[in-house]
């Protein structure tokens, strides 16, 4: 269950494939899309001082969720337990996406997906960087649906659309992918892993995948890619950085903005 909190106020309990799950040139070379595998009102909190806050249960299970999988022909990742994730139902995920006060960090993927586990350390590395500790996570692997083009040249629906993965290409419509392989621009798909930034209700940043130079997920990227890929990130989320420096939202004084 997720954990938001009220700008100015305390704390309310209420208790995320393309060229690999990718973007770009790896969309040839992958795909591990594994198919159907705020309150209204309220100001929510984009990010908390790193290392000021103890590890909420939902950042305890992300951790467990993914690093459970290590050694295990998985990417070995380590899940920082100075993040603050709140692992979002779809009802969550909903509310957070229709509110014109949202501002977040929203990430899309799930355990097994080799491109997710290549680009969630240097995610959080890159807000750690900046301040920012507060991540939306949601597994959208169950509720996509699956399409395909036939011999005719018609496209074929395997596994309908729901109406929770059709809220989210509505949603998310102007930042989302065109569905590979259908020849037609008009059909999107939540590939992932997908990173999406909302300020006050808008979309401001995305990012698709890792980065075009990784062609293949079993290969870490280099520490020079890392740099580049954290970079990248944080000029996503670039307009969101000045709250880490908001006492009001990081809940201590921050004086080294």
């Amino acid at each position: 269950m997720m954990k938001r909190q009220l700008m100015g106020a305390g704390i309310l309990g209420l208790g995320l494939l393309l060229g690999g799950c990718g973007t770009g040139s790896q969309e040839q070379s992958v795909a591990v899309d594994v198919q159907t595998g705020a309150l209204s009102g309220q100001n929510i909190e984009i990010g908390t001082l790193t290392g000021m806050q103890t590890s909420t249960s939902d950042t305890l299970a992300f951790k467990e969720e993914y690093e459970s999988l290590n050694d295990t022909g998985h990417l070995h990742i380590e899940v920082p337990t100075t993040m603050d994730i709140d692992t979002l139902e779809f009802s969550e995920l909903k509310q957070l996406l229709s509110d014109s006060k949202t501002s977040g960090i929203f990430y899309f993927g799930f355990p097994t997906c080799p491109w997710c586990r290549n680009l969630l350390p240097e995610l959080f590395a890159a807000m750690q960087e900046n301040g920012l500790s507060k991540l939306y996570y949601y597994n959208p692997k169950a509720i996509r649906d699956k399409k395909v083009l036939n011999e005719s040249g018609v496209v074929v629906t395997e596994v309908e659309t729901g109406p929770e993965y059709q809220y989210l290409l509505e949603r998310l419509d102007e930042v989302l992918p065109e569905y590979e392989g259908l020849n037609d621009p008009k059909i999107k798909r939540l590939y992932v892993p997908f990173v999406v930034v909302l300020k006050d209700g808008k979309i401001v940043g995305h990012h698709l995948s890792t980065l075009d130079e990784q062609t293949d997920p079993a290969i870490p990227l280099t520490d020079e890619l890392k740099h580049k890929l954290r970079k990248v990130l944080t000029e996503q989320f670039s307009s969101l950085i000045q709250y880490g420096c908001d006492p009001a939202l990081t809940g201590t004084d921050h004086t080294n903005c």
